[in-house]
């Protein structure tokens, strides 16, 4: 499964290869979760609720 590469430890891998995967799967741009990534952290969970927060999800 792709998710165990880009997850270690509840934490996102912030490489150009792991971001562009995980804005995908979180339907936000990458752009923003870089800005995130940047501001906050690489914790998956503070990242996803930190974008939910602030409306960065795209709606489906």
């Amino acid at each position: 499964m792709e998710e165990d590469v880009f997850l270690n430890d509840g934490r996102v891998d912030v490489s150009d290869e792991g971001l562009i995967y995980w804005a995908d799967k979180i339907n936000c741009d990458l752009k923003d979760l870089k800005d995130a990534v940047s501001k906050i952290g690489d914790k998956y969970k503070v990242l996803v609720l930190f974008l939910q927060l602030n409306r960065k999800i795209k709606n489906e």
